[in-house]
C-alpha cells in the first residue's frame, strides 16, 4: 500500500527471514564466522542462541545460501516431533527414500547412515540445522546426539547446528544431557542491536528495498530502539506500521509521534508500558545520578564486607577465553575464537565517575522535565513503588523501596546463606565472606551480564539503584528465560530482565563450594581431592574404566589434558588448571543436591 508512495521496490520490513535483507552487524558477522568454523572445521555440535526475533533463523538461511556446492543440508524448522518423526524428516530433507509404512527408527537410521557414507566417499559433507531447538524433548535431543555417532575413523558424517532461545543453554546444562553438551565445539549468543546499529539496520533494509533517502528522523529511530530494545523483528513490525501511518497522513517523513502511534497499534501493552517506564525513570535521572555517585562512594561492596579479600591473594582462576596469544595455525581467526559473553574478571568495581557515566548511558536520558533538587515532587520511582504497593504486589519498585533490606542490613546475605542450607549470624570483626569460608563456601564477587549468572548457575546478590539514589542488595534466586525472581525481606517478585537492566550495573556476589582443602588444582598436585577431581571429570565426560581400576591421586599430564578437553567443550579458557570456573561447572554437572541452582531444570 505504501510502497509506491515512498518509492520502495518491495516491502522493506517484512518479518519473513529473507537473507537478502539480513543486516550483518558486527555480532552477526561474528556469529556467522562461528557457525562456519564450527561446521566446516570441527567435528562437534554448533550452538547458536539469541532472544526471540534477534535474527537466528535469518542467519541460518544466510549460512545455507553460502554453503559450497559440495555440502548437502537438512533444515528442520519445527522440532516438536518424536524421535522417529525427526529422523524421517531428516531423510525427507536429504531426499533419502525409505518405506513409508515403516515404524522402525532403526530402518531410517540405517538408510541415513548408508547415504552419509556414500556422500563421504564422493567427497561431500552433510549438515543438519535444527531451528527453535529449545522445543526439542529430552528423548529427541538424545536421538540427535546419537546421530553424531555416525562416523568414520577420522570424521563425523553429520555436522549439527542447534539454534534456539536462551533457555536452550539451560536445557543443555542438565546432567542428563552432559554427553551432548561435551560435544559442542562452537557456540555463539546473538545480543540485541545497539542504538547505533538500530539506525543502521533501518537504513540497510530501506536501501535493499530501493530507497536511500532518510525517511525516519533521528528522534524516530531513538524511539524505535527504546520500544523494541534492539530486537530486529519488533523493529520490522513498528517500522512497517509507521510507514503505513505516514502514508495515511500524507507525510513524507516519520517522526517520534508517528512511531508512538504505530507502537500503540501493534505492540502489546506490557511492551509499551515498559518503554514508558524507562522514559519516566529518565526524568529523574539527574537527581538520582548525583545521589548514585555519592552513594557508591560511601557504600561500595568492599565496605559492606561482601568482598572476600583472601580470594584476591589466589592466582587467577580459569575463565572463559577472551583472547588467544600465538594461536596454532589450525585455529580459526581471532573473531571466531572469542566466545560471546565471556565472564568478566573479578575486579574492584570502577571509580564512581565511571559508574555514573554508565548509569547515564543505560537510562538513555530524556531531560525534558527533570525533577528539581529540593522540590516536593514525588520521584517517578517512588510513585511507581506506591502504585505497586496499592496493587498488593511489591514488584521491582517495591523491592527497591523496601527499607527493611537496604544495603546496610544483612537481609540479602542471610537469604543467600539459607539457600545453601546455612544460617548466617553476623559476627564482630568478620565479614560475611569470612563466615562463608568457615562454612566451606567461597564468595565470588564479579561484574558481568545475566549470561554470566546463567553460566555460573548459582543464586546471587545483585546491586541495584534505589529510588532514593542509594544501592540496594537483592537476591536473585531463579532465572527462567528472560524472567528472574528477585527477593528481599520476605517480599519477592518475578520480573523481566529488561525491567531490571536500567538499575543494574553488572555487579553480583555469589557463593560456591570448592573442595575442602583447595580451590585450584594443577599439574604436580597430589592429594585425595585430585582423585575426586579425576572421578568427577570421568563421570561428566562419560569415561569408563575396566574393573579394578583405581584413580590416581596425582595431577599428571593425562589429567591436565582431560581438564583442557573439558574446558574446550564448555568454552572455558583451556589452560589445564582446574580453577574456580572449572570447579563450579563440574559441581553443576555432577548434580550435587547440596548446591542450589538458578536453573531448576538442572535437577
Amino acid at each position: 500500500m505504501y510502497k509506491s508512495y515512498f518509492g520502495f521496490g518491495e516491502t522493506p520490513f517484512a518479518i519473513t527471514p529473507d537473507p537478502k535483507f539480513l543486516y550483518m552487524s558486527q555480532r552477526h558477522q561474528d556469529a556467522l564466522a562461528h557457525l562456519k568454523y564450527g561446521l566446516f572445521e570441527t567435528n562437534g555440535f554448533v550452538l547458536l542462541t539469541g532472544e526471540v526475533g534477534t535474527g537466528k533463523t535469518a542467519l541460518c538461511r544466510c549460512l545455507l545460501e553460502q554453503l559450497p556446492a559440495t555440502i548437502d543440508a537438512a533444515l528442520i524448522l519445527n522440532p516438536r516431533q518424536t524421535a522417529f518423526e525427526l529422523v524421517a524428516n531428516i531423510c525427507d530433507e536429504l531426499h533419502i527414500d525409505y518405506p513409508h509404512d515403516t515404524t522402525s527408527i532403526k530402518v531410517l537410521i540405517d538408510l541415513l547412515n548408508a547415504h552419509l557414507l556414500e556422500n563421504h566417499a564422493r567427497g561431500r559433507r552433510t549438515i543438519l540445522i535444527i531451528d527453535e531447538a529449545q522445543n526439542l524433548s529430552d528423548e529427541v535431543l538424545e536421538q540427535v546426539r546419537l546421530l553424531t555417532n555416525l562416523e568414520t575413523t577420522k570424521r563425523k558424517l553429520l555436522q549439527i547446528l542447534l539454534a534456539g532461545q536462551p533457555e536452550l543453554q539451560a536445557m543443555l546444562s542438565r546432567p542428563q544431557l552432559r554427553q551432548l553438551t561435551q560435544r559442542i565445539t562452537a557456540r555463539y549468543h546473538i545480543a540485541p542491536l545497539t542504538p547505533v546499529e538500530t539506525g543502521a539496520y533501518i537504513r540497510h533494509r530501506m536501501g535493499v528495498a530501493g530507497v536511500e533517502r532518510p525517511i525516519f528522523s533521528k528522534e524516530a529511530i531513538t524511539k524505535i530502539h527504546k520500544l523494541c530494545r534492539g530486537t530486529p523483528r519488533l523493529i520490522n513490525i513498528i517500522c512497517d506500521r509507521a510507514l503505513l501511518g505516514a502514508y495515511a497522513q500524507n507525510r513524507p517523513t516519520i517522526d517520534a509521534r508517528i512511531v508512538n502511534q504505530a507502537a500503540q497499534e501493534v505492540l502489546p501493552e506490557t511492551q509499551r508500558n515498559l518503554s514508558n517506564h524507562t522514559v519516566r525513570v529518565a526524568a529523574a535521572a539527574m537527581l538520582l545520578l548525583s545521589f548514585a555517585v555519592a552513594a557508591y562512594t560511601l557504600r561500595p561492596w568492599e565496605r559492606l564486607g561482601f568482598t572476600d579479600h583472601k580470594e584476591a591473594d589466589a592466582v587467577a582462576e580459569s575463565r572463559p577465553a577472551a583472547t588467544e596469544t600465538n594461536p596454532p595455525a589450525s585455529t580459526p581467526p581471532k573473531s571466531v575464537i572469542v566466545p560471546v559473553e565471556a565472564d568478566a574478571e573479578t575486579t574492584t568495581p570502577p571509580a564512581s565517575n565511571a559508574k555514573a557515566a554508565v548509569l547515564v548511558a543505560r537510562l538513555d536520558m530524556n531531560m525534558s522535565s527533570p525533577l528539581r533538587p529540593g522540590s516536593n515532587e514525588t520521584s517517578p520511582l517512588e510513585e511507581a513503588a506506591q502504585i505497586e504497593a496499592d496493587a498488593g504486589n511489591p514488584g521491582l519498585m517495591g523491592l527497591l523501596s523496601n527499607q527493611n533490606c537496604n544495603s546496610g542490613t544483612d537481609v540479602a546475605i542471610s537469604a543467600l546463606f539459607r539457600l545453601w542450607g546455612k544460617e548466617y549470624q553476623a559476627q564482630p570483626n568478620r565479614t560475611p565472606c569470612e563466615i562463608a569460608r568457615g562454612e566451606g563456601l567461597r564468595c565470588l564477587h564479579s561484574k558481568g551480564t545475566w549470561n554470566n549468572l546463567r553460566r555460573y548457575n548459582r543464586p546471587a546478590i545483585v546491586e541495584l539503584l534505589t529510588p532514593a539514589g542509594g544501592w540496594q542488595h537483592l537476591l536473585v534466586s531463579e532465572i527462567n528465560g528472560d524472567n528472574i525472581k528477585l527477593s528481599c525481606g520476605g517480599d519477592s517478585a518475578n520480573i523481566t530482565i529488561g525491567q531490571v537492566d536500567p538499575y543494574w550495573l553488572g555487579e553480583f556476589l555469589l557463593l560456591w563450594k570448592p573442595p575442602k582443602h583447595r580451590s585450584r588444582f594443577e599439574r604436580g598436585n597430589n592429594s585425595r581431592e585430585v582423585r575426586q577431581l579425576r572421578q568427577q571429570l570421568d563421570a561428566v565426560m562419560g569415561v569408563t574404566h575396566p574393573p579394578g581400576y583405581t584413580a590416581s591421586s596425582v595431577f599428571d599430564e593425562e589429567l591436565e589434558q582431560q581438564v583442557i578437553q573439558f574446558q574446550q567443550a564448555n568454552s572455558l579458557q583451556p589452560d589445564g588448571i582446574a580453577g574456580r570456573d572449572t570447579l563450579i561447572l563440574l559441581n553443576t554437572l555432577t548434580a550435587d543436591p547440596s548446591i542450589p541452582l538458578l536453573h531448576y531444570s538442572n535437577r
